[in-house]
């Protein structure tokens, strides 16, 4: 019965390893980034206008793409979090300290909402563009906004696979323990 037991918690171990490699390897997220999505008409008017209702038109439909990207690419790196956290369980109870790896999930969390946020200023950016008087120069702050949020999510991403990769090393070194016993 001992022996079925070391051997259950190794196989666990074991299957914890794995899937913890499939979750840090590279996940490609559905975009870059994105907005919040916005309800407005595509676009109808004709290329060769150039007015602010073509434009505003225009601005729409990229937001509503821009935004469905960002929203994939949440939900991707939140069920991404979910598994982890119940990988971090299951490591938990085999004995293994995962405290570092909550901390850092959280980061996690807070930087997405972060994200969050600076996409929807980034949208609100856009929608002023049409009407701003300098477009170019409202244009141009909407765009640094944009990355800005793309960047933070990027950073998200990060602290998401170092979690990971950190739950990985704890597991393997409990695997290791459970070996030498």
């Amino acid at each position: 019965m001992i022996m079925k037991k070391g051997l259950s918690r190794t196989l666990a171990l074991t299957l914890v390893t794995v899937l913890v490699l499939a979750f840090t390897a590279p996940a490609a997220l559905a975009g870059q980034g994105s907005a919040v999505a916005q309800n407005g008409p595509a676009v109808t008017a004709a290329p060769n206008q150039a007015g602010p209702s073509y434009l505003q038109d225009r601005i729409e439909f990229a937001l509503q793409r821009r935004a469905t990207r960002f929203d994939e690419a949440l939900r991707a790196m939140e069920q991404r979090q979910e598994r982890i956290m119940h990988l971090a369980g299951v490591v938990e109870q085999a004995g293994g300290d995962v405290s570092q790896v909550r901390e850092m999930l959280q980061e996690c969390e807070q930087l997405r909402t972060q994200a969050r946020e600076q996409e929807r200023i980034a949208a609100r950016e856009f929608l002023g563009v049409p009407d701003a008087g300098n477009r170019r120069g409202a244009f141009l702050n909407a765009r640094n906004q944009a990355r800005i949020s793309v960047r933070t999510m990027n950073q998200a991403r990060v602290q998401l696979r170092e979690a990971a990769q950190l739950l990985q090393d704890i597991a393997e070194d409990l695997e290791v323990e459970e070996d030498t016993e």
